[in-house]
């Protein structure tokens, strides 16, 4: 999250593009189906936000988004107002290989 703060610190247009393109590379990596673009906040949740993590902790994600209105139809279907990932483990307590996230659409948020 700091990294992506700190590239749109600088107002330019470079400093925007540069953190743009850190948010579709993370947004890619945890797998959420938004455009960078629509993104309005993104931070590492979870015990990495309290520095609780521990080896078998997973990462978690929020984000929070807008559409807009040429958005509102993204891949051939209306957009959603909430994508989630999270996953259930049973008989294990070790999610070190798992990466959560919730986005919401800032009307609902």
């Amino acid at each position: 999250r700091d990294e992506v703060e700190e590239g749109k610190e600088g107002g330019s247009g470079r400093d925007e593009a540069g953190a743009t393109a850190k948010v579709a590379d993370i947004l890619e990596r945890i797998g959420c189906p938004l455009p960078a673009e629509s993104v309005l906040f993104l931070a590492q949740s979870g015990s990495y936000m309290f520095n609780l993590h521990t080896t078998t902790s997973d990462e978690d994600y929020t984000i929070v988004f807008a559409f807009q209105e040429s958005q509102r139809v993204y891949n051939g279907s209306a957009s959603q107002s909430q994508y989630r990932n999270h996953t259930t483990r049973r008989h294990t307590n070790d999610k070190s290989d798992v990466t959560e996230y919730t986005a919401t659409e800032a009307g609902e948020f």
